[in-house]
Parts: structure tokens; C-alpha cells; sequence
């Protein structure tokens, strides 16, 4: 409504407002009769739409994409990161105890630690600083902390010394920080960021199934064969 400037009397201006548009109320008003009767027809069916029953599947891609499951790339993404997951994560947790089991005491077995997390920081923060210059490919940096990491956990067993335990514990902490800051970055390469909840949700998923079988599989081969 175009209201015109200066106004000197409102009542007077309203009468004549009202008595200009009589004709277009009237005809505004069967529209919007005629709209609203169309809307109520659209509500209908999406209550009838609504009130169906959805199955389990149709209930999950509401929220997740898993189209992504019959894509190659990705089970070959969430395979390495399960096998990751069962691999190497915790090892840190067993490492005072075959620390101390080889002669150390735990103090030195607590430094051992430190350092370990203080390199996981510094991969983190610092190659996830570096991968935003695209001064590497993301993808072999990736596999080299996956094979890094996995080496370092081969190792340990086979170092009698603190100094070889602490630079394998090291390497240790570096390529698995590098390991989880690349992760998403990774999934948001490959398949985009439109679909990086998707995708690292799953991801995540696969990787706590492989995760929690650890903690239990791990006691018995301790059990089995008395030693860490």
C-alpha cells in the first residue's frame, strides 16, 4: 500500500484509500480464498506423505548420505581407517606397562609418554598448518603416516633401550597426530565438503567398531602369552 506524503488528515485518506480499492479487495480476496483452499489440498498431502510409514533406510539417509557405501574409494578410506584404529591408537596405553616389565621404572615410562603427546600435538597443529599450502600431496602424506605409525608400533618390541622405545614412541606420536588432522581433510578432498558429514560420520562409525574389539583382544593375547 502506497501511502502519499504529506498526510494532513488520516481518516479522510483512509476513506479514500477504501473507496479505490473496493474493487481490488474484493477481487484480492477470491485470490487469496482460492490460494488458501489450494494450500489446505498441498497440507493434505503432506500429511498423508508424512503419516507413511518409513522404513529404517529411508530413516537414515534423513540424516546421512549412504550412497557413499557403494563407492569404492570410500570402503578402501573407511577399511584403513579401521584397520588404523585397531593397530596403533592404543598402543600408548600398554606402553608403561612394557616399559616397566623390560626394567625401566615408571617414571621413565611417564616421560615416554610425554613425549609421545607432544609430538601427536605437533603433527596435528603442525601439518595441518602445512597441508593448507598444498606444499605436499595430501593423499601419499596420508599412507606414510598410516605406514609411519604402524612401523613405530612394530618396533617397540624389539627395543631393549629407553632411547630406541622413546624415538619409536615419537614417531609414534607424530604420524598418528598427522594420521587424524589428514582424515577429514582427506574426505573433504575426495568427496567433497557438501557431503564431509556424511562421510566422516561413517567413517567414525567403521572406526569405533574397529576400536572397541581392541581393548578385550588385547587382554587375552596379554593373558596368552605373558608379556606386552
Amino acid at each position: 500500500m502506497e501511502i502519499p506524503t504529506p498526510v494532513s488528515n488520516l481518516s479522510e485518506l483512509k476513506q479514500q484509500q477504501l473507496s479505490d480499492s473496493g474493487g481490488i479487495l474484493n477481487s484480492q480476496l477470491l485470490e487469496s480464498i482460492n490460494a488458501d483452499g489450494a494450500a489446505d489440498d498441498e497440507d493434505d498431502d503432506d500429511d498423508d506423505e508424512e503419516q507413511l510409514p518409513r522404513t529404517c533406510c529411508e530413516r537414515i539417509e534423513m540424516y546421512l548420505d549412504i550412497s557413499l557405501l557403494q563407492e569404492p574409494r570410500f570402503i578402501l578410506m573407511t577399511l584403513s581407517v579401521t584397520l588404523m584404529s585397531v593397530g596403533c591408537p592404543y598402543m600408548l596405553y600398554y606402553l608403561p606397562a612394557h616399559v616397566i616389565s623390560i626394567g625401566y621404572n615408571k617414571s621413565e615410562a611417564g616421560y615416554l609418554v610425554a613425549i609421545s603427546a607432544v609430538l601427536d600435538l605437533c603433527g596435528r597443529l603442525g601439518l595441518g598448518w602445512l597441508s593448507d599450502l598444498h606444499l605436499f600431496d595430501r593423499k601419499k602424506t596420508y599412507t606414510l603416516c598410516i605406514l609411519g605409525a604402524g612401523l613405530a608400533v612394530l618396533t617397540i618390541p624389539f627395543a631393549k633401550t629407553l632411547i630406541l622405545v622413546g624415538l619409536s614412541a615419537a614417531v609414534y606420536g607424530l604420524c598418528l597426530g598427522s594420521w587424524y588432522v589428514l582424515m577429514p581433510v582427506l574426505l573433504a578432498d575426495v568427496f567433497g565438503t557438501d557431503r564431509i558429514s556424511s562421510s566422516y560420520g561413517l567413517v567414525r562409525m567403521f572406526q569405533s567398531i574397529g576400536a572397541i574389539s581392541v581393548p578385550p583382544l588385547a587382554g587375552l593375547l596379554r593373558d596368552l602369552s605373558g608379556d606386552y
